[in-house]
Parts: structure tokens; sequence; C-alpha cells
């Protein structure tokens, strides 16, 4: 399964960089994955039956919840590692930053169990995090943009054209869609 997994995500970062490298854009990508996802699921529906993938209505609200927590999760990782310095100059940033590195370090240190107590785990998060923060503002100082620190929002307005993107992709994607 561990052989599997790691076949599939080589293949996985392979397949997206010649796709991004050709041209495609990355809003193009995540359509084709999504339609990828659609037709194995609809497949493994028609080969084994629909009932394979039924959700019991009980099971709903801990799968809305578990999704939220996620996205939350991944928006308060971003924060941390790409924006820190931002976020600290306000006093309701600083408050964010400090539950989202709590809420994350907490989150990370039960899913993983290291052989480490939770507070040296907790100082090497932050230096690792902290690390990657100073080499993304290192690169915009030296590449004079802040581009990288601005998420990228690819916007549909009726037609297919998507919104200008910068030319240093951002560490947070977000596809907002308006009809």
């Amino acid at each position: 399964m561990v052989l599997v997994a790691a076949t599939l995500f080589g293949v996985n970062g392979t397949v997206a960089k010649v796709a991004l490298s050709s041209g495609l854009t990355s809003l193009r990508l995540t359509e084709a994955r999504c339609a990828g996802a659609f037709a194995g699921l609809t497949l493994i529906a028609l080969v084994r039956g629909r009932s394979t993938l039924r959700v019991a209505r009980r099971e709903l609200v801990p799968l809305a919840v578990e999704a939220q927590a996620r996205t939350a999760r991944q928006i308060a990782d971003a924060a941390w590692r790409a924006h820190a310095p931002a976020l600290a100059l306000s006093r309701r940033g600083r408050r964010f930053l400090a539950a989202a590195f709590v809420a994350g370090t907490a989150a990370d240190h039960l899913a993983r169990r290291p052989g480490l107590d939770p507070l040296r785990f907790a100082a090497l998060r932050a230096a690792d995090d902290l690390a990657y923060c100073a080499g993304v503002w290192a690169g915009c100082a030296r590449a004079r943009t802040a581009a990288p620190l601005i998420p990228d929002a690819a916007s549909r307005r009726g037609g297919d054209r998507p919104a200008q993107r910068s030319p240093l992709r951002s560490t947070l994607n977000l596809t907002v869609y308006r009809g």
C-alpha cells in the first residue's frame, strides 16, 4: 500500500510539473484533476455498485466538520509559514498567529507522535516554519516583489478567462468562481 501511494505521489508530481511547464494553468490542472476524480468514482460506482459510495446521514456532519477543520488548518499554516511578519504587526494578527501555531503544533504532535516532548516539538516546528518564512521574505526582497505573498485568485466571469496571474506563484492558491 505504501509503495503504491509513493508511486502515485511521484507520478502525480511529474505529471503536474510537465502539465504546468507546457502552458497549462493551475486552474485548468485542478479542473482536470477534479474531472479525473469524478471519472474514477463513477467507474468504482459502476463496477462495485452505488451502495459502496453511500454515506449515512449520521456521517454527514462529521465529514463537513472535518473538511472545515482541514481548510482552516491549511489557511492557518499558510499564514504562519508565509505571512507571520505582516500579521505580527497588529494585535489581532498576533492573536491569530498564536492560535494558529498552538493548534497546528498540537495537531501535528498528535498525528505524528514523535519521540519528542511537546515543548521541544513546538520549538523545532517554530524554527522550521520561521526559517521557511524568512526564505519566502528574502526571496521577495531579492526579487523586489510581494507577489509570492499575495494569494492567487482566478476569477471566471461568464467566459473562460482566468485572472491575471503573478509571475511568481503564491504560497496560498485561492480559486474564486463568480457566476
